[in-house]
């Protein structure tokens, strides 16, 4: 079987006999390095939704590099006995997914400055080890409600799409959650100055130049407030069509938050 490469959700996937390979974009010197907001665990989780939109795997065995909260919030079964593993490049921003073993695969990328590669690594143990200025969110709260997030799922009480889910008194009539298509239409977008961001994203901010935030018409229904992915390259304004996909937020206590962020082609 010849290899078959496309772009998806910010990387690069080479499928080749039942086998695909996620990459980041960007290299350095020829390897591959992670964007500003992906890690392993961003990888895997586009992988899968790159299977899951032809063929479906819930169960998987996952590699130490991969953050297994995150993996089973997004609603993946972990076992190390699974027909499918994640297997994690150790010198490459890249993985595979895989009944066999890894499967090698060679490239060009996009060239990233070694310097801003450096600069937004530092950048998030800063943050992860500062002292929140703003809304702190403890681990236990963020954890309750990842799933319902990342995974768009909503509730729908007497005929209309909630979501994030929330309590509600006195309603007539509520369905079991479901998740929304990760898709829509932006309606009004802003760009937080390097100077005026959250202290949640103070360091990375000025290396980023700036942070922006779009609001979303989701086409299942309801609107929601998102960060636009920090290496998205297209356009963004009102009327702009974009993707939501998995990516690093923010850090606290030495621990990364992942959440849904917008992507345009």
């Amino acid at each position: 079987m010849s290899e078959k490469i496309s772009n998806w959700q910010g990387y690069i996937v080479i499928e080749k006999d039942s086998q695909i390979v996620i990459k980041s974009r960007f290299v350095i010197d020829g390897v591959h390095v992670f964007g500003p907001d992906s890690d392993y665990t961003t990888l895997a989780i586009s992988a899968l939704e790159y299977i899951n939109s032809r063929d479906i795997v819930n169960t998987i065995s996952v590699d130490s590099s991969v953050n297994q909260d995150v993996m089973q919030a997004c609603g993946y079964s972990l076992d190390e006995e699974a027909e499918w593993s994640i297997k994690c490049h150790s010198l490459s921003a890249e993985l595979c997914i895989t009944k066999d073993t890894y499967l090698e695969t060679t490239i060009s990328g996009e060239g990233i400055d070694p310097e801003f590669v450096k600069n937004i690594e530092k950048a998030w143990i800063e943050e992860g080890t500062s002292v929140s200025q703003g809304a702190y969110v403890s681990r236990q709260s963020y954890e309750i409600s990842s799933s319902s997030r990342m995974n768009l799922s909503a509730q729908e009480i007497n005929g209309q799409n909630i979501w994030p889910p929330r309590e509600f008194l006195n309603v007539e009539k509520t369905t079991p959650n479901r998740n929304l298509t990760k898709s829509g239409k932006i309606v009004s977008w802003t760009k937080l100055a390097a100077g005026g961001a959250p202290s949640e994203f103070s360091i990375r901010a000025p290396i980023l130049d700036g942070i922006s935030t779009v609001l979303v018409s989701l086409y299942d229904g309801p609107n929601g407030v998102f960060l636009v992915a920090d290496d998205n390259v297209g356009t963004v304004g009102i009327g702009t069509v974009v993707d939501l996909v998995l990516r690093k937020i923010y850090a606290q206590d030495n621990y990364v938050k992942y959440g849904l962020k917008a992507i345009t082609d």
